[in-house]
């Protein structure tokens, strides 16, 4: 569609002009022939300076009060402009709102690629712009200008390539009707890899949220779709299930503009069995569709697509299905990008088919007791529909002041909430009780301990339904986070501080000539110097002002930078003889229009601040890394006290794991993060029912397949924290095989972390070698020869090796 934009302005040809005025602040040297319009200056003024004697000065000592002549060398204007935005690395604009043009200027060509003639003026601009942003683009410019206020805006912009980039876009106004003066100088800087994986991490969250909420398949398919759709392009879009008792494939989501759902089939020769029968996901295009077919191998099916991408649904090494996404006129609207975000969403829709499936095999009660699990967090409580407490667990009863006795019974609201608040949260319990408004899902509020004492505590809560959907009272889990509260209020009360600090300190300008000397300085450089007004400035050399121990490193820097642009150098400057005052520099030479260099531009800004809060960072880390491991170590106590046949089993495991990692020349963090999944390796066990863990006989094939989703449910609960080392991936895979036949993926070998390849070895050695309620424990020898037979079958090569090097050479032992 040709989308050609109207604008209340005289727009014509798309011109180009040269930057017209330039500050009068700035001197021009005479013969300097750019177009200055109505500051235009003759020539550099005289520059007078009136010199008093010093008070040791003897009388009669001639002082020199004629005026003195600054000599200052050929200038082009423009082009110093140029330079000083170009090295900030955005495009900058100039644009006329009485005729429409608009200069460009910066990093124009690095950032969209085009040259500036290329650009034109507001009507291609507009034209450039995503056409689902344009509208909202220039509403926003019209109320700017409107109003005069700020113009601030994100959009997607035309790169020369044909694709699009994510900009921010900030102009301001200068409006001056009595002098015919309508401009709007603003930039455009490039957020576009920012912006890029903004939307990706969101899809991804929401899409693992609705794995976990959606009432069923059909709900999550929707959801799923939808979320897609925000990423890339989805109107073509399906979903496709195996049946490998009935051999048919059935597709129960299927929204396509060229065909209709189609009924449920055997399978032949499409992409979609293609996918389903190799188990791997495919980026169909002209050049991959013609090698398919060449070979035999697939056959066209339905309406013909530009380009296709399906990928498989896999439960426990089975391939159940597929998801696919066709365009049929872009063969560009899907890449290895797109490939890689399908093939994690696949994993997500698998999984929640599983899920499903085993709670309908589970019933009613097992249903029940996943909704606890699923909320599995420090408190948990419930209440029924009158808000009398149920059920509150040890730590919860801990974080309140009491004994779990002391509050089962007793109504929740009357006991534990302030007397200002719990009327008017019970009132809203109630409707929530009667359906009559929904629960929210999170929230925070003040509780008051047994003590007396009020502690913060953040909800996450649900509603425990019956069979006929009406509400039989509420589960929640809380986290006390009133010291996290109080951090989070100080830490905004300093970032607060720290920005109006840099907005009262903002950076120092100082130009000089080729050997140091100044020729200029803005204001700030003569308030931070101690200088009373510019002159004070003019003819000293910018060295002098260096602290001695960065001197030798910034004449080296100056000297260098006429040959390569340097990244900023950090550099002390020292001014009144006071303390050095830590400054990062950045630099750039100026050069007229023979690209002759007569100058140098220096950018100074005061990062003593940045320096302490880098500082704070660093020691706020380590004090969190020795939180998480406490919190781990509580949560390994946790999972044994359900499970007193392996009580101790997962910190055995965590020492040979530990040790094999050593023994292999892991990195420190590497080894540390082997440790800390090893600990908690066995957290998804809360998900399975006591009584099947110390079951003494042979387990059912359905217990069985309850044990083995533990590895799963461990997944699920340790991806909500925020690992600084890969913990809940390591868990997940700690029961795969190399060759694919382990569970609860069936990954296969360098698809499993080198992690959990250890912990898997390590896990079994220890299993093997210690007793077990169902049989007596078989003995180191027997392990050993397990993980020596099935080296490089079921055990990775090395990790084997170095397991047995530690038994039968280190004398490594349990006990």
């Amino acid at each position: 569609m040709d989308c050609r934009i109207s604008l209340p302005h005289n727009r014509f040809k798309n011109t180009m002009r040269i930057f017209g005025r330039m500050p009068q602040s700035l001197t021009e040297t005479p013969g300097d022939k750019s177009d200055l319009g109505p500051y235009s200056l003759a020539g550099p003024p005289a520059m007078s300076i009136e010199i008093q004697p010093a008070a040791d000065m003897p009388a009669g000592t001639p002082i020199r009060t004629e005026p003195r002549q600054t000599k200052v060398p050929y200038i082009n204007e423009r082009k110093k402009y140029e330079l000083i935005i170009a090295a900030s690395g955005q495009v900058v604009y100039d644009y006329d709102l009485s005729t429409g043009d608009i200069v460009w200027s910066g990093s124009l060509e690095q950032v969209l690629g085009y040259e500036r003639e290329e650009m034109g003026g507001i009507e291609d601009w507009a034209e450039m712009i995503h056409p689902e942003d344009r509208t909202e683009a220039l509403r926003l410019l019209e109320v700017a200008e409107k109003d005069r206020e700020t113009y601030d805006v994100d959009y997607r912009f035309r790169h020369k390539n044909g694709s699009y980039r994510w900009l921010h876009d900030r102009g301001l106004f200068l409006i001056e009707d009595d002098r015919n003066v309508r401009r709007m100088i603003g930039i455009m800087q490039d957020i576009h890899d920012r912006k890029q994986a903004e939307i990706l991490q969101n899809a991804v969250y929401r899409i693992a949220q609705a794995a976990d909420t959606s009432a069923g398949l059909s709900d999550l398919f929707k959801s799923v779709h939808g979320i897609i759709g925000t990423v890339m392009p989805t109107g073509n879009f399906y979903i496709a299930l195996y049946d490998r008792e009935k051999d048919l494939i059935s597709f129960p989501y299927f929204v396509d503009e060229a065909d209709a759902p189609p009924a449920p089939v055997k399978p032949g020769k499409g992409l979609t069995e293609y996918v389903i029968r190799t188990g791997k996901s495919l980026l169909c295009d002209e050049a991959m569709d013609g090698i398919l077919r060449g070979r035999g191998e697939v056959e066209v099916i339905g309406a013909p697509s530009a380009i296709w991408l399906g990928v498989p649904l896999i439960v426990d090494g089975k391939t159940i299905g597929t998801m696919v996404v066709q365009h049929y006129s872009d063969p560009n609207a899907y890449g290895a990008a797109e490939q890689r975000m399908f093939e994690f969403v696949s994993s997500q829709v698998a999984r929640s088919i599983e899920r499903k499936r085993a709670e309908r095999a589970l019933g009613q009660e097992r249903d029940r007791i996943q909704k606890y699990l699923d909320i599995a967090e420090v408190l948990l409580l419930a209440l029924d529909r009158q808000g009398t407490i149920i059920m509150i667990n040890r730590k919860g009863a801990n974080i309140l002041g009491y004994q779990q006795a002391e509050l089962v019974g007793k109504n929740w609201f009357d006991t534990c909430l302030q007397t200002g608040d719990k009327e008017s949260v019970r009132e809203v319990f109630k409707e929530i009780m009667a359906g009559r408004c929904e629960q929210h899902e999170y929230h925070e509020n003040s509780v008051v301990m047994k003590s007396g004492e009020e502690r913060h505590i953040a909800w996450h809560n649900a509603i425990v339904t019956d069979n006929t959907g009406r509400a039989q009272g509420s589960l929640s889990s809380g986290e006390d986070i009133t010291e996290h509260r109080r951090d989070k209020n100080a830490l905004a009360d300093s970032e607060e501080l720290h920005r109006r600090l840099v907005a009262a300190i903002p950076d120092m300008i100082i130009r000089t000539d080729l050997v140091g000397n100044i020729v200029f300085a803005n204001d700030v450089a003569v308030r931070l110097t101690g200088n009373t007004g510019v002159e004070s400035l003019v003819g000293r050399n910018i060295f002098s002002f260096i602290a001695p121990e960065d001197l030798g490193k910034a004449m080296q820097s100056s000297k260098i930078m006429f040959e390569k642009r340097l990244a900023p150098q950090e550099i002390g400057l020292v001014f009144k003889n006071g303390p050095s005052i830590k400054f990062e520099v950045d630099g750039a030479i100026l050069r007229g229009t023979d690209e002759a260099p007569y100058g140098i531009v220096y950018l100074c800004r005061d990062i003593t601040e940045r320096k302490l809060a880098e500082a704070s960072l660093r020691e706020g880390l380590v004090k969190l890394r020795s939180t998480l491991k406490a919190a781990i170590d509580s949560l390994a106590s946790a999972i044994e006290m359900r499970d007193p046949y392996t009580a101790g089993h997962q910190e055995r495991v965590t020492r040979l794991a530990r040790a094999i990692a050593e023994e292999m020349g892991l990195d420190k963090e590497q080894v540390e993060a082997i440790e800390i999944a090893g600990v908690i390796h066995d957290i998804g066990k809360l998900y399975v029912p006591a009584e099947i863990l110390s079951k003494p006989t042979k387990l059912s094939d359905l217990e069985y397949s309850m044990i083995k989703m533990h590895a799963q449910v461990g997944f699920t609960i340790l991806s909500k924290i925020d690992f600084p080392w890969p913990i809940a991936q390591i868990v997940h895979q700690h029961h795969e095989a190399i060759n694919g036949s382990g569970y609860p993926q069936g990954l296969s070998g360098k698809d499993i972390l080198l992690e959990a390849k250890i912990l898997c070895v390590a896990d079994v050695v220890e299993a093997m070698s210690s007793h077990r309620p169902y049989r007596p424990a078989l003995g180191i020898q027997a392990a050993l020869d397990e993980i020596s037979q099935k080296r490089g079958i079921l055990y990775d090569r090395e990790v084997v090796d170095a397991c047995l090097k530690l038994f039968r050479d280190k004398n490594f032992k349990f006990d």
